[in-house]
């Protein structure tokens, strides 16, 4: 999905046309025209109000995320809800989704394994000395 199929889609969720959205922000329909078409980017400013209207981050109007919104998180990235209590126990299951970014392979675990003993190497040599 890109930004243009992003902004149609929460423009359209919102029941308005593009005439009726231009007219709610103070711009052309021409302009969300361009937009929807992906002629055009709206400029950074816009981009903040936008945001702001559709009540969603910037990750997910840029689709950098399926989430609309940003989820507080606890220290070790559990969901945590506004009064700082976890959201639920399922979070705690590992997934793939969830392991993938700290699982290594072999080549990575042999190269991290190899800058820690060159940095423990160092500190000894630089303890030494």
């Amino acid at each position: 999905m890109s930004f243009s199929e992003r902004f149609q889609q929460l423009r359209k969720q919102r029941g308005l046309t593009q005439e009726q959205f231009a007219e709610e922000v103070n711009l052309s329909p021409r302009t969300i025209q361009s937009w929807e078409n992906g002629g055009h980017l709206p400029p950074m400013k816009m981009v903040f109000l936008l945001a702001d209207y559709f009540s969603v981050s910037l990750d997910y109007l840029f689709c950098r995320t399926d989430w609309p919104n940003f989820e507080r998180k606890d220290a070790f990235g559990l969901p945590i809800d506004g009064e700082g209590k976890e959201v639920s126990q399922v979070d705690r299951e590992p997934t793939p989704e969830k392991t993938a970014a700290v699982m290594l392979n072999q080549e990575q675990t042999d190269a991290l394994i190899d800058m820690i003993n060159t940095h423990i190497a160092s500190s000894k040599k630089d303890n030494a000395g």
